[in-house]
């Protein structure tokens, strides 16, 4: 089973997606309780084919197999349970994979976005700054959380984290335009027409920013 999974990676390396199926298929035939060759055969639906929803009970069933214990693969069924709008199921697949790591940036981040794409701004919120505190020098997280803080409707908060992302990222244009945003929202004319002058500098042929 390993050599037929083996060669279906290497053959999906090379892009020849169609003989790669026919290798994980054959994989899972000899072994469908292997995790391995179910988490593969998953990856493959979803990155090569574009199934989400056909790779979900692959990768629980390689979760399941490994005992709880697979967190590539939970991050995996997280998000494709995100896409199908499952939001509890999707939350549930990614703490399970921090309960493994908790101390992976990444979890942390991969939660925070999924909770404020479920609307969960508070879990959102408490997810992203648990993040920053293993690794506070995320730009991406910070910008996230500003995001976050803006639909929160929590101005202060937004120009604290936007001001983090600048800081580590000066030509982040997505956090310089929303800065604008918040600094009209505080009233804050300097600093609005602060960020709109970066904005220029950055995308100087932007009509938008005029």
């Amino acid at each position: 089973a390993y050599c037929y999974l083996n060669h279906g990676v290497a053959l999906d390396g090379l892009g020849r997606y169609d003989e790669a199926e026919v290798k994980f298929k054959e994989a899972y035939r000899l072994t469908p309780r292997n995790i391995h060759v179910l988490f593969h055969y998953a990856r493959f639906l979803v990155d090569r084919r574009g199934k989400c929803a056909d790779a979900i009970p692959f990768f629980k069933a390689s979760v399941e197999g490994s005992g709880g214990r697979y967190p590539a693969a939970d991050y995996r069924l997280g998000a494709c349970y995100g896409k199908e709008k499952k939001w509890p199921e999707a939350v549930a697949a990614i703490r399970r994979a921090l309960a493994v790591e908790p101390e992976s940036s990444y979890g942390w981040f991969t939660l925070g976005t999924t909770q404020l794409e479920a609307g969960d701004l508070v879990g959102g919120e408490a997810s992203f700054l648990r993040q920053l505190e293993i690794d506070p020098k995320n730009v991406q997280g910070w910008y996230n959380l500003g995001v976050l803080r803006i639909r929160r409707l929590d101005f202060g908060a937004a120009r604290v984290a936007l001001g983090k992302t600048i800081e580590l990222d000066p030509k982040s244009e997505q956090a310089w335009y929303n800065l604008t945003f918040v600094a009209e929202k505080l009233g804050d004319r300097n600093l609005a027409r602060e960020a709109t002058q970066k904005l220029l500098a950055i995308q100087p042929k932007n009509v938008d920013y005029l």
